[in-house]
């Protein structure tokens, strides 16, 4: 029997070689010039934007990023943090990402008056039956304070990070079940 629970574990452990996969299908906008983006850890994408990617008197500046992600084979996605990182002084920012299929929506706004930081961000937690998600992200800089002569908001960077859990295949699980049961009837004989 103990054989059997170490030869099922070892198969677990098999299954889930591939890793947690980003693939960028685009980065527009009037902001989006000199964009980066980088692997953050295994389960993540770091999109960091450049430094004129300011919002002056009486601009508006934006970027739509959109970026697939794929789960670990036998995996499904859980949960998104979504951590942003900026200043807003006299303007506003509003970031809104779309996973699709879905549709789930993770939205945050900050207004004028402080700086964005990983606390402005937050966790999105999905139902975990989705191993593959496209996603939408749009992130808005506008002016709303016309009496101020320097009106400035900016996105530095934006991190989303993406956790998973192992989710049996519906054949794995039928398996398994055949398998513990004739132990069980195996060892009942034996008695």
């Amino acid at each position: 029997m103990k054989r059997t629970i170490k030869t099922l574990a070892l198969l677990g452990v098999a299954g889930a070689t591939q890793a947690m996969t980003f693939n960028i299908i685009s980065v527009t906008g009037t902001g989006s010039a000199g964009w980066n983006c980088a692997p953050f850890g295994s389960n993540g994408y770091e999109f960091s934007l450049p430094d004129d990617f300011i919002v002056g008197q009486s601009l508006t500046r934006f970027v739509d990023i959109h970026f697939q992600v794929t789960a670990t084979a036998g995996f499904a996605i859980d949960h998104v943090y979504v951590s942003p990182v900026g200043s807003v002084r006299n303007g506003d920012i509003s970031i809104v990402a779309k996973h699709y299929a879905g549709p789930q929506t993770y939205s945050s706004y900050d207004a004028a008056g402080g700086s964005i930081v990983g606390a402005s961000g937050g966790d999105m937690p999905f139902a975990p039956i989705d191993s593959f998600f496209d996603v939408f992200v749009s992130i808005d800089l506008s002016t709303t304070n016309a009496s101020n002569p320097t009106p400035y908001s900016k996105v530095t960077d934006i991190t989303f990070q993406y956790t998973e859990s192992l989710v049996p295949e519906p054949a794995a699980l039928a398996t398994l079940g055949l398998g513990i049961s004739a132990l069980f009837i195996r060892n009942r004989k034996r008695r």
